[in-house]
């Protein structure tokens, strides 16, 4: 009795573990996944590679609500903990803001799966930011160093909002400025963007568990690691994702490959101004709505890139200004930001691309300064 017991309970804990789709339908949900990532998915907005994140793409915030919604999952999120000391009674005098968020999936009554993701305000690119030098005339955080040729000092530059203003080598009202990374006053404007990082993360933690797209994709590091987006190499099987190409019935209308080397290189300053403007305008044309803000890595890669080749954050606002007019890159929609990176991303041709960029910068501040001495000697004449 005692053995027909046993074979019993064997035979019924094999009915109960067995799997639940076929080998035939697994195949078949595989390719599905593969298809998804190939054809629907889009490199850029749903998933990007990261240097020094491995070679698998990470699965960024759009891409997951795309899973969600092609496999009709509904979300749910909890505050699991949460620590708020807005006067930082309790962290040495420093506000800090700290949140766990639980991301649940739903088809219909059934919890498909759940994970949790968390960020606080200590985290770097929330805890401090970039002081810059701002003028003592006019306020603006437009002020550069001025090249010997031209007398040296600092200077208020106009193309960056400024007024002109000149002052001399050693003058403690722009040298005795702290510049560089200090903690972020403004860190309350913050707390509702630290929730909805904790909700993001949370998110595409859980996409992965649900739609079981961890061989396709890794947790989103756009969050976690400043580092340059590159596009995902073609891969050579089915499995990895492709870049989406256009169905036969759909209108085709692919990016152009970025202008290649040729013998009119490096471009005048406004030659290149016109080829990435008119990249910029091309992307705008697309039904993807590149006008939109851009992704916030998309940003650093360039602003990244950028800073590589010109050396410092004002060189890159100078060139921004000279092509876009515009003095952040956090102004900057996705076109233009896709613009600059095909642009940089031509390795064969890094030489000429940094010569070029160089040139711009360096011609737009003689240009500066040169326009500031002739203000100065007209000044003088009426005086």
């Amino acid at each position: 009795m005692t053995e027909e017991i046993v074979q019993y309970e064997s035979s019924q804990a094999v009915k109960v573990f067995q799997p639940v789709m076929s080998i035939a339908e697994m195949k078949d949900r595989y390719q599905m996944m593969a298809r998804i990532t190939g054809e629907i998915m889009r490199e850029g907005q749903d998933y990007g590679a990261i240097p020094g994140t491995g070679k698998k793409p990470s699965l960024l915030k759009p891409g997951a609500e795309k899973l969600t919604t092609f496999f009709g999952l509904r979300k749910e999120f909890d505050i699991v903990k949460q620590d708020e000391d807005w006067m930082g009674t309790e962290h040495g005098g420093e506000p800090f803001f700290y949140y766990l968020v639980r991301c649940s999936l739903w088809r219909d009554n059934v919890l498909v799966a759940a994970a949790d993701g968390s960020c606080n305000s200590w985290e770097s690119r929330y805890r401090y930011r970039k002081a810059e030098r701002v003028c003592p005339q006019c306020q603006a955080d437009a002020i550069i160093k001025g090249k010997q040729e031209y007398g040296g000092g600092w200077v208020c530059f106009k193309k960056r909002g400024g007024c002109g203003a000149k002052f001399p080598d050693g003058d403690q009202a722009i040298e005795g400025q702290q510049t560089g990374r200090i903690l972020n006053k403004d860190i309350y404007d913050q707390v509702n963007t630290i929730l909805k990082m904790a909700e993001k993360r949370a998110l595409v933690a859980t996409t992965l568990l649900a739609v079981a797209a961890s061989e396709f994709f890794t947790q989103d590091m756009e969050d976690i690691i400043d580092g340059d987006w590159t596009e995902q190499p073609k891969a050579a099987v089915t499995s990895q994702p492709q870049k989406r190409t256009a169905a036969p019935t759909e209108k085709a209308n692919p990016a152009p490959d970025p202008e290649p080397p040729d013998s009119n290189r490096p471009w005048k300053p406004d030659e290149l101004r016109a080829k990435l403007v008119a990249r910029a305008h091309y992307y705008h044309g697309k039904e993807d709505n590149w006008a939109a803000e851009p992704e916030a890595g998309h940003v650093g890669a360039m602003t990244g890139k950028l800073n590589g080749i010109l050396g410092d954050d004002d060189r890159r606002h100078t060139f921004l200004l000279f092509v876009f007019d515009v003095s952040s890159s956090r102004q900057l929609d996705r076109g233009q930001v896709q613009a600059v990176l095909d642009w940089m991303k031509q390795e064969d041709a890094m030489a000429t691309v940094t010569d070029e960029a160089n040139r711009l910068v360096n011609d737009t501040v003689a240009a500066e300064m040169v326009g500031t001495l002739f203000d100065e000697e007209e000044s003088n004449d009426v005086g």
